[in-house]
């Protein structure tokens, strides 16, 4: 999440981000970090697992963690977008 913090401080051009800002652009970091620590979990296990009882194939944990995270970061960055308008 530092780091999204970070990118987007940097980017963002001089006079763009207001105090309002601050609470939405941290949430919409920590949303896009917790999207790729599931993401990076996807990758390494796969979008199935196996069902710890009955071995059975089963969707990751992980997926509706990233679609979840996704969406928040999605929504977070249209409300900036129409607080900037």
């Amino acid at each position: 999440a530092r780091a999204y913090w970070q990118m987007f401080l940097a980017n963002a051009a001089p006079g763009h981000l207001s105090p309002i800002d601050g609470p939405l652009l941290a949430r919409l970091c920590v949303a896009l970090a917790y999207a790729d620590e599931a993401n990076e979990k996807l990758e390494d296990l796969g979008l199935l697992i196996k069902a710890p009882n009955t071995g059975l194939p089963l969707q990751s944990p992980y997926l509706p963690v990233l679609n979840r995270q996704t969406e928040i970061a999605r929504k977070l960055a249209a409300v900036r977008r129409k607080l900037a308008g």
